[in-house]
């Protein structure tokens, strides 16, 4: 389900860092605010990440099941 659901999703294009290491959590964090988009991601650290910052976030629950958390 979850890879049907990303061949209809858009990419962005993210500046570079600037020579700057960030976490991938963290550059996602950064987009999902920047684009006002919601994150679909069972990852449990960014998913509390994301809802501290505001952002809507999908999770995938069982084979075929998508809810929204927080």
């Amino acid at each position: 389900m979850a890879l049907s659901l990303s061949k209809q999703c858009d990419l962005l294009d993210m500046p570079a860092c600037g020579g700057s290491q960030k976490y991938a959590d963290d550059v996602i964090a950064q987009a999902a605010v920047q684009y006002s988009v919601s994150v679909l991601t069972n990852d449990a650290g960014l998913r509390q990440k994301l809802i501290k910052n505001g952002v809507p976030v999908v999770s995938m629950r069982q084979m075929n099941r998508l809810d929204f958390v927080g």
